[in-house]
């Protein structure tokens, strides 16, 4: 729990002293909308590999607030992941509001962001199963019931054009149990 603490005041650090360079950039008032697709970065799940799993998908929409200098994301995404634990796949779904920083010009047509800020998850309740090793092996399932957290998160991002990006996001639990996710993405906004 205190890696998990530890990991998203660094990335809160770092955003917000990202942000403080962000407030030069143009104001950009009209909303945009983007699509994504992706797929979770899983180490916590594998014990001998990190390695990745299954897929992502979800919608996200930017807007401005007056007398806030940074762009705002509302962001919703689903998932299904299968495991090795795992008899029934778990569902997951997020809803968050982050924060968008520019704090380097744009490149070659490539922009960097950055984002953190909060939000909420939830899975669907799964079967799991237990292995117990010996004469024979043994295996148990168990029912998970449905699970409901709090997440800080903070990541990077590049736009490619106007269009299309790719972003990574590290979501960790904050005040609340629930796994630590940190979700691959690349998008359309239009």
């Amino acid at each position: 729990m205190d890696k998990r603490i530890g990991a998203t005041v660094v990335a809160l650090a770092v955003w917000l002293g990202a942000a403080s360079q962000a407030r030069a950039q143009g104001a950009d008032s009209a909303p945009r909308f983007s699509i994504f697709g992706g797929t979770l970065f899983d180490a916590a799940h594998s014990t001998a590999t990190v390695r990745l799993t299954n897929v992502e998908f979800g919608g996200s929409g930017d807007f401005r607030l007056s007398g806030f200098p940074l762009t705002l994301r509302s962001t919703l995404a689903f998932r299904q992941e299968e495991s090795d634990w795992t008899v029934t796949p778990m569902k997951f779904g997020t809803l968050s509001l982050d924060a968008i920083g520019k704090p380097v010009p744009r490149l070659f047509g490539a922009q960097l962001y950055l984002l953190g800020g909060l939000g909420v998850a939830t899975h669907s309740d799964y079967r799991a199963m237990d292995i117990v090793n010996g004469e024979p092996t043994l295996v148990f399932t168990h029912s998970v019931p449905r699970e409901t957290w709090a997440f800080g998160e903070g990541g990077l991002g590049l736009e490619l054009g106007r269009h299309l990006f790719v972003q990574t996001k590290m979501m960790v639990p904050v005040a609340s149990q629930g796994p630590m996710l940190m979700p691959i993405s690349v998008g359309f906004r239009f």
